[in-house]
């Protein structure tokens, strides 16, 4: 480039700076051109800085459902054991009464409340069979029965039905304040100093257990609703 066109384009940069306004209104031309040009570029970025945030939402959602699934697949060792546990005891009848008949199941209740209630020192009053009834694929074989026993041996009896096999299920318990002089500490019975009476309670309630319901022979697969 020669001297000439350098001194033109001097020129020319001269004459345009010569337009350009000066003092206050230069420096508002200034900032607006700046401002502008910010508007703009943030315009220009602002659907990258999305699509980002986005994706990292994304990426963080999957990580989430990645780590939930991990979660349940580890546990799935531990539920094939508790599935072949609980068919295990549910093949070995431990879960239903194990009678062959409805006759059979409510005696097996009977038997086991008269087991229960000697070890816990609890008198049975009275006791009712109420008639079986099928429940899904079960017989449902209930007994009525009314208690009298002291407060702390009624508890450890309601206690060991939680954990009695089969599995035997209290209903419709009602308890109320008793008395029953066979319960009685023997130095109050005879006079002499005694530790304080404890608290006698008297008691209803319904002992329920289930059998696996028969098999209709002109329905293979469906529940009779013949009793048996």
């Amino acid at each position: 480039m020669n001297e000439q066109a350098i001194h033109d384009i001097s020129a020319r940069a001269g004459r345009d700076a010569a337009f350009l306004p000066e003092g206050a209104r230069g420096k508002a031309l200034a900032i607006a051109v700046t401002m502008a040009g910010l508007a703009l570029l943030t315009s220009l970025v602002a659907p990258f800085v999305k699509l980002y945030r986005d994706d990292a939402a994304t990426i963080a959602d999957q990580r989430a459902m990645v780590a939930h699934v991990e979660a349940l697949a580890a546990r799935i060792p531990t539920l094939r054991e508790q599935y072949a546990q609980a068919l295990a005891i549910h093949r070995q009848g431990e879960t239903t009464l194990s009678g062959r008949n409805d006759a059979e199941a409510g005696a097996e209740l009977a038997q086991k409340l008269h087991a229960l209630a000697s070890t816990h020192r609890i008198v049975i009053a009275s006791d009712e069979t109420l008639p079986p009834a099928r429940d899904g694929h079960f017989r449902r074989i209930g007994l009525r029965v009314a208690l009298v026993g002291r407060w702390d041996d009624f508890v450890r009896f309601l206690d060991d039905f939680d954990h009695t096999t089969p599995h035997i299920l209290v209903d419709e318990l009602e308890i109320r304040p008793g008395h029953d002089a066979t319960l009685s500490d023997p130095a109050e019975r005879s006079g002499g100093t005694a530790a304080p009476t404890p608290l006698v309670i008297s008691s209803t309630l319904t002992l329920v257990g289930f059998r696996p319901a028969p098999l209709s022979p002109d329905r293979p697969g469906h529940d009779s609703s013949t009793p048996s």
